[in-house]
């Protein structure tokens, strides 16, 4: 998340550390927060990861990986 430039205040609160202290009783996250800063960008990740996993190999051994797969290039 910190190499995404998430918000350190989202991270904590979507792993669900309390924030102690006067950032926890004073930062906030708002719902665009959520979508854009984390939810987007933990996306694309994701996306990422998958690309990269299937780059030697279009196929996989993981049923469920392979069939998202097959299902993207139809």
């Amino acid at each position: 998340m910190i190499e995404d430039g998430i918000p350190e205040i989202l991270a904590e609160l979507s792993l669900g550390h309390e924030v102690p202290g006067m950032r926890g009783l004073y930062s906030h996250v708002s719902e665009q927060m959520r979508q854009e800063e984390l939810k987007d960008k933990l996306h694309a990740r994701w996306e990422g990861s998958l690309q990269a996993r299937f780059e030697p190999n279009f196929y996989s051994p993981v049923r469920v990986l392979d069939e998202h797969r097959r299902l993207e290039h139809r």
